[in-house]
């Protein structure tokens, strides 16, 4: 499974959207840097894990996150997510050598590479489809807005589109992501080869001509 942060803010995720002819539709906001901090986990499968708070996380609220996924989910973890401090806090590291790396293994992604996280297309449908243009009033309004629209998140689970939102094609996506650097490699190589074919026929063309 994947998993990353993010924020979201008081402050609405403008997107275009439909309004009378002549109407520009308008947003009233309140400008502040307010935010919850979530945290999420996508398996492969589409099920979503997610906990947010009223502020930052630090490596023990990643510890706690971690507990809750070793909870729901029985049997051994694999979590590949990138190269945050907090993912390399102490607090996780005391917590693996306290006894749950017998059950879980954290990995991590390469660096400045966020397209490899199917949990970032998480985070994009979020913001950009479920919460677009919405205005809260407080904390409080968003975390229940956030929650609401996490639960539809859940029960599209398996839906194409929240696999195209995340970037995940179950199982086979590792090989059909190989599959097509494959195939633009033999591509490649089979112009080139046509490319030399080419060249060849020209030439004996060339010095059949010139022996006649």
């Amino acid at each position: 499974m994947f998993a990353d942060q993010s924020g979201f803010y008081l402050l609405p995720a403008v997107v275009r959207t439909y309004a009378p002819v002549g109407k520009t539709p308008i947003l009233k906001e309140h400008l502040g840097r307010d935010h919850l901090s979530a945290m999420s986990a996508i398996t492969l499968e589409g099920k979503l894990y997610m906990m947010e708070q009223e502020r930052a996380f630090k490596g023990e609220d990643v510890v706690r996150f971690l507990k809750h996924l070793m909870r729901q989910i029985p049997g051994k973890l694999l979590l590949i997510w990138d190269g945050s401090a907090i993912h390399r806090s102490r607090a996780v590291k005391d917590f693996l050598a306290s006894g749950a790396s017998w059950r879980l293994k954290l990995e991590q992604l390469p660096g400045y590479a966020p397209d490899l996280n199917p949990d970032e297309g998480i985070w994009k449908h979020l913001k950009r489809r479920e919460l677009k243009n919405l205005c809260c009033e407080s904390l409080a309004e968003l975390k229940v807005e956030l929650r609401k629209a996490k639960e539809r998140l859940r029960h599209k689970r398996g839906h194409p589109r929240l696999h195209q939102a995340a970037g995940i094609r179950g199982l086979g996506g590792c090989a059909e992501i190989c599959n097509c650097r494959r195939s633009r490699d033999s591509r490649s190589s089979s112009s080139t080869n046509m490319r030399r074919s080419s060249r060849n026929i020209s030439s004996r063309s060339f010095w059949s001509r010139s022996n006649t």
